[in-house]
């Protein structure tokens, strides 16, 4: 019965029958009043008869439907729509209720990492001080209880694109704790559908965003945030522009043209993720070109509402910070000639290695009379370089690696390495590093053909 509606609507769409397409997706919603779909159709059917009101009423629903099956960023967006056509229904907005996404986010957190807990301090979560040292040639930065392990899903390490539904045989990174019933109730397929899809996105960072963003924060960024549309090839952010706002895609796909990558490997992001996270940097123009590819509808948040809302909202602050170290992550793991040869699943493992750090200002990663503790990568900020003489020092950015030249030698650093500003660092420690050079052939023999200090991004 829904099959022979949804022929007969796509149709009537395509014929431009706005009568009849009204009537199906009325008795669609009637049928299946868990799919938010028709209401949403129906708001647009009703918009362009210009029947205003009614279609308030029925992106209403559809807002309600999307938070209610975790869909929590295409019920902002219902709402963004709504406001568009009246200003004064706040209350559809106050009415979304994060609380079905928020709980599937944090069920099918990978590796059921605990969530964020409002207050928590980021400095202290990714602090990187110098403590007593373990021998005469070795200097530590590895805190006591103070490790972050890197917790990357494949889609991150990947960075492709998602399909629009979920395929059949979706597997959470997450294993499930619910054992199957000895009797399996029937199971709608369309339902079985929204579910899976639902559970993809969640583990996707624009989720959290939203969902994991207290309930003023929240209002904060639906009010503020844009609703955006853009036609297949269209440019969302062009490379060298200012970096002045985060993107959350609602719907559609766009593609990452980076410089250096064939066309077959340019990334493509999909629904669920975000893009132009250099705004969260302050001040570093825009690293890419973001094309729509295809219909695409994204959420576009100022870098002045998230600088506002961080000052005022530890939580968000934490959610912001993990959202941006997970990508920079994925971006270098892709994008790295380090890594150039490895398969997704080993960029993955490779990544489970590193320690990912936060480091203040003057603080000396590496010191010439003292041998590397681990391998260093630069994710943001600026390090100062000074060779062993004593010359002249030298400045350098994200994607600069260190420390390795003296575990290959098993003797004391060559130069001295010391942070300009508090930036993000990974670290691969001595014997993990002795892990991956005896499993990555590859790896290491590109990095004993590297210097001191080489840049590996870029």
């Amino acid at each position: 019965m829904i099959r022979a509606l949804r022929s007969e609507l796509e149709t009537a769409m395509r014929c431009q029958k706005w009568g009849k397409a009204e009537e199906l997706l009325e008795e669609l919603e009637e049928l299946d009043g868990n799919e938010a779909r028709w209401p949403h159709k129906l708001g647009d059917v009703l918009r362009r008869l210009n029947r205003k009101q009614e279609a308030v009423s029925a992106y209403a629903r559809a807002a309600t439907i999307y938070a209610h099956g975790g869909f929590l960023p295409r019920a902002v967006a219902m709402a963004k729509v709504v406001l568009q056509i009246d200003p004064d229904r706040l209350d559809v907005l106050e009415r979304v209720d994060p609380g079905a996404a928020r709980d599937l986010h944090r069920r099918m957190r990978p590796l059921g990492a605990p969530p964020t807990e409002a207050g928590t301090a980021t400095d202290a979560a990714f602090q990187l001080d110098p403590v007593s040292d373990a021998g005469d040639d070795e200097v530590r930065f590895c805190g006591t209880g103070d490790r972050q392990t890197l917790e990357l899903n494949m889609s991150e390490v990947e960075l492709a694109a998602r399909p629009p539904a979920a395929p059949e045989n979706f597997a959470p990174p997450r294993e499930r704790e619910a054992a199957k019933p000895s009797t399996p109730s029937p199971v709608d397929p369309e339902d079985h559908a929204r579910q899976l899809e639902a559970e993809r996105q969640a583990c996707l960072p624009l989720l959290p965003l939203f969902a994991e963003a207290p309930r003023e924060a929240l209002l904060t960024l639906v009010r503020e945030a844009e609703l955006i549309r853009r036609t297949d090839g269209e440019v969302v952010v062009r490379r060298g522009e200012p970096a002045d706002a985060l993107f959350g895609i609602v719907d559609g796909s766009v593609v990452v043209h980076v410089v250096g990558l064939s066309r077959e490997a340019r990334p493509r992001l999909g629904a669920g993720d975000i893009f132009g996270e250099s705004c969260l940097l302050g001040n570093e123009p825009r690293g890419a070109d973001v094309v729509a590819e295809g219909e695409l509808t994204a959420l576009r948040i100022p870098e002045q509402t998230l600088n506002h809302l961080v000052r005022i909202h530890d939580k968000l602050a934490d959610v912001l910070f993990q959202l941006l170290a997970r990508r920079l992550v994925a971006n270098l793991l892709h994008t790295s000639r380090l890594f150039g040869e490895l398969s997704p699943l080993e960029r993955r493992e490779v990544a489970a290695e590193f320690e990912l750090r936060r480091a203040r200002v003057d603080t000396d990663l590496l010191l010439p009379s003292k041998q590397s503790d681990g391998l260093y990568i630069t994710l943001t900020g600026h390090v100062e370089i000074t060779d062993a003489t004593g010359g002249d020092a030298t400045v350098e950015g994200a994607g600069i690696m260190f420390g390795h030249a003296s575990m290959l030698d098993d003797g004391a650093s060559p130069v001295q390495v010391r942070t300009r500003d508090t930036l993000l660092v990974l670290r691969l420690p001595r014997q993990a590093f002795s892990r991956v050079a005896m499993q990555y052939p590859a790896i290491l023999m590109r990095v004993t053909e590297l210097d001191p200090v080489a840049r590996i991004t870029g």
